[in-house]
C-alpha cells in the first residue's frame, strides 16, 4: 500500500484558447470512462496517458510514465486569470509523489503554450514540495502547520515562519514566548511546540513543514 500524495496542480498560459481546449479535453476524458480496467474509476490518470499519449506511452507498455492515482474535480473547472495568464486547477491523489512527468509529456505533445505549477504533500515521508517559478499560485504557501490539542485538530499555511510562530504563541496554555523561537528553523519550532503541548497532554502534538521549491523533473 503506497503513501498517497495530495497535489494541487495549476495549468496556465497567456493563450486563452489553449487553456480552454485543454480544460475541455480533461473533462471529456473524465466523462468518457475507463480506457482499460483500473481500480480508480473516472479520473484515473492512466486514462489521460492512454488518450493523449498512446500508443507510445500506453499503460499496457513498459514505456508509460507513472500514473498510479486519480484526478478529482467537482465542478466544470472554472477559469481564472493571474498576472495576465489564464488558468485552472485540478487536484490529484497519487502514489508516493505528484507524478508530473505525464502532464509534462501531454503538454509538450499537445499544448506547448501551457505551463505547470503545483504544490504537493505526502505526509508519510514528510514530502512538502512545490513548483511555482513565477510565484503565481503558491507564493504564500511556504510553511504548513498542523497540530492536535485536546483532540482538536487544526492546520493552516503561512508565508513566513514568523507567521507559524505567532500562531503557536496564540495558544497561551503552551506557556511559550517569542524569545524561545529566536533563530530556530521550522523543525526546531515544531519540537519546542510539541514538547510544550505534550506536557499538557501526552496525546497533543505539533508538526511544522517548510515547502521546498523544486524543478518539474525533480518531482516524479
Amino acid at each position: 500500500m503506497p503513501n498517497w500524495c495530495s497535489s494541487a496542480i495549476y495549468f496556465y498560459s497567456k493563450d486563452e484558447a489553449a487553456i480552454r481546449g485543454f480544460k475541455d479535453k480533461l473533462i471529456e476524458i473524465y466523462n468518457a470512462g475507463a480506457t482499460v480496467e483500473n481500480g480508480f474509476g473516472n479520473g484515473w490518470l492512466g486514462d489521460y496517458v492512454n488518450t493523449l499519449l498512446g500508443p507510445e506511452y500506453h499503460t499496457d507498455t513498459d514505456n508509460n510514465p507513472r500514473c498510479r492515482g486519480s484526478l478529482e474535480f467537482y465542478d466544470e473547472l472554472p477559469l481564472d486569470k493571474r498576472d495576465g495568464n489564464w488558468c485552472f486547477h485540478i487536484h490529484t491523489e497519487t502514489a508516493w509523489g505528484p507524478m508530473t512527468e505525464m502532464w509534462q509529456l501531454i503538454l509538450e505533445k499537445h499544448y506547448p503554450q501551457i505551463s505547470i505549477a503545483f504544490s504537493a504533500e505526502e505526509c508519510g515521508m514528510a514530502v512538502y514540495i512545490k513548483h511555482d517559478p513565477n510565484s503565481l499560485f503558491f507564493d504564500t504557501d511556504n510553511f504548513y502547520i498542523e497540530y492536535e490539542m485536546h483532540n482538536d485538530y487544526e492546520s493552516d499555511y503561512y508565508d513566513t515562519l514568523d507567521g507559524v510562530i505567532n500562531r503557536i504563541l496564540e495558544i497561551t496554555e503552551l506557556g511559550l514566548s517569542k524569545e524561545q523561537f529566536l533563530g530556530k528553523n521550522a523543525e526546531e519550532v515544531a519540537e519546542i511546540a510539541d514538547k510544550a503541548a505534550k506536557l499538557l497532554n501526552e496525546d497533543n502534538w505539533f508538526s511544522v513543514h517548510e515547502f521546498e521549491e523544486v524543478e518539474l523533473d525533480e518531482a516524479e
